[in-house]
């Protein structure tokens, strides 16, 4: 499930200014099987990484689950990820070394309620006796609070800034959609 994807991001790229801060930025979103990072778990993982040398790298992945996990009902419903999909996903070992492998040393991490990500990353770190990582968040959920009305979902951001991308609650399509309504707050207001 992996995508390369090379782009030279130019001087009028919305991205441009946060490129100037930072080495990378790297687009995170998650699917879990619930919503307490302490006795839930990560289904599915994606990022979109962008490089100030303007590459892109774009990952996602299931994600196996503990044996004693599984998936309610009504997160299946929502997402569509089953237990026996995440069966042929990597370890949570293999998921923080390829979330390590994406953060770089000046790395801007970025997410629609990013703390929620975040979270469930620095539990996996916990678990994988990770070195704690330093490092900046931006949460679009946040920025894009202070700009519209509500209500404020991913999908009401896409429809305010009439994006071509979907939310459907699957990680890489939000992904995708959290790279593409930063890039619109971004060419609204530059701050």
């Amino acid at each position: 499930m992996r995508d390369h994807m090379c782009s030279i991001l130019h001087a009028y790229s919305p991205l441009h200014s946060l490129l100037q801060m930072y080495d990378s930025l790297l687009f995170v979103d998650l699917e879990t099987t619930g919503f307490n990072p302490e006795t839930d778990s990560i289904t599915e993982f994606a990022a979109i990484k962008v490089e100030r040398n303007g590459h892109i790298h774009r990952e996602c992945t299931f994600v196996c689950l503990p044996d004693d996990a599984s998936i309610p009902e009504e997160v299946v419903a929502i997402n569509g990820i089953t237990a026996e999909m995440c069966k042929v996903g990597i370890s949570r070992n293999e998921l923080y070394k390829r979330f390590m492998s994406l953060f770089g040393r000046n790395t801007l991490i970025i997410g629609y309620n990013a703390q929620f990500d975040v979270s469930f990353i620095e539990e996996i770190r916990k678990e994988c006796d990770g070195v704690p990582f330093n490092a900046d968040y931006l949460d679009v959920l946040s920025v894009y609070r202070d700009r519209a009305r509500a209500p404020h979902k991913l999908s009401d951001a896409i429809r305010h800034y009439s994006l071509g991308c979907k939310n459907l609650h699957r990680a890489s399509d939000d992904a995708n959609a959290l790279y593409e309504v930063t890039k619109a707050l971004a060419n609204e207001r530059d701050d």
